[in-house]
């Protein structure tokens, strides 16, 4: 091969890559094998929303644009995982929350509350909580652990909650141990009825007399 044909068989490969380059740049390709795919932090981007599909991570759309799936940096530069339904709604998210714990969501396919298995809301208490949700989203059950230091009133609470959006009727029941400014732990038994704006409320104490 002389150097003329040389030249031009180089001239056609970048021609090649180059137009491979910006198919790749434009999303315009069925699928590539790779052995390893590195993605590294935007320089100079030190807050991450989840709406904002411009953060540093991995977007999966659907033909018509739609968000099926994405892994992306959160604000508290820790990385999560969503799944979207049909409709768009997320139906799983797991990895790590905002405040750098880790968390696993489980909806339903319109995206609404089934299971959490996380920490309670607090920056500073990674206490693990865990909540349960009927299909209707009228009952639900909680558990929420807490650390004896917190300003929590609650060291340890489980709650169970039912409602009727119908006639207007909440229903609430929480046992566990609530702190005492005396120092000393007290198990503590709340039952709460609200119907048509009106509350009834029984409580009993450890140390109360039944």
């Amino acid at each position: 091969m002389n150097i003329e044909n040389r030249l031009e068989y180089l001239e056609q490969k970048i021609s090649s890559l180059e137009s491979t380059i910006e198919e790749l740049k434009n999303g315009n390709f069925e699928q590539i094998s790779v052995n390893k795919i590195i993605i590294k932090q935007k320089e100079n981007e030190y807050s991450y929303y989840d709406e904002d599909l411009n953060d540093t991570g991995i977007y999966i759309h659907d033909k018509n644009s739609t968000l099926l799936y994405k892994t992306f940096i959160t604000e508290k530069n820790a990385v999560r995982t969503v799944f979207y339904g049909k409709h768009n709604d997320e139906v799983v998210e797991i990895g790590l929350c905002e405040h750098g714990a880790g968390r696993l969501k489980l909806n339903n396919i319109n995206g609404e509350d089934l299971i959490y298995l996380g920490t309670v809301r607090d920056e500073n208490n990674h206490s693990a909580r865990f909540v349960l949700h009927s299909q209707d989203q009228r009952g639900r059950i909680g558990f929420y652990p807490s650390n004896s230091d917190d300003d929590e009133e609650f060291l340890t609470n489980i709650i169970l909650t039912q409602k009727n959006d119908q006639n207007d009727e909440k229903n609430h029941i929480s046992f566990g141990i609530d702190k005492n400014k005396s120092g000393k732990n007290i198990a503590k038994l709340l039952m709460i009825t609200e119907h048509n704006g009106k509350e009834s409320m029984w409580v009993k104490r450890s140390t109360d007399k039944f």
